[in-house]
């Protein structure tokens, strides 16, 4: 059944991966023809789905796949415990690391072995056997 209310998708869509962790699967998918994303949570005994054709809907979907990520990398054990806010751990995250470019700079010899030339690799001079 297509529901129209974003809100109430996102709770139902929550609920249902709860109550069945093991059965419950969340599709999506682009129509390109009309334009339009389809939504689809199951348990195969009941399916909810969401479509919208607008690109606002874009950071909704984002939200429902950090819910569904984090719920399925809990485990099932600890899956009734209060999501956590996928926004602010992400958020955290990218403060704390340190980009790439300054680690690789720091590392002398990871730069010395990127530069220097490497020589070709020497091909055997045993003959090949013949295949059977």
């Amino acid at each position: 059944m297509f529901i129209e209310d974003w809100h109430s998708f996102y709770e139902q869509a929550e609920s249902l991966y709860k109550n069945d962790p093991l059965k419950t699967r969340y599709v999506f998918k682009y129509i390109h023809k009309s334009g339009k994303l389809v939504l689809k949570v199951t348990d195969d005994r009941v399916c909810l789905q969401y479509q919208t054709d607008q690109q606002s809907d874009v950071k909704k979907v984002e939200k429902l796949n950090n819910l569904f990520f984090g719920l399925m990398a809990k485990g099932i054990e600890e899956s009734d415990e209060p999501a956590v806010d996928a926004d602010a751990e992400m958020a955290e995250a990218s403060q704390a690391a340190e980009p790439v470019s300054n680690h690789v700079a720091s590392n002398s010899h990871t730069r010395r072995a990127a530069t220097q030339p490497q020589p070709p690799k020497q091909r055997s001079t045993k003959p090949r056997r013949a295949r059977a």
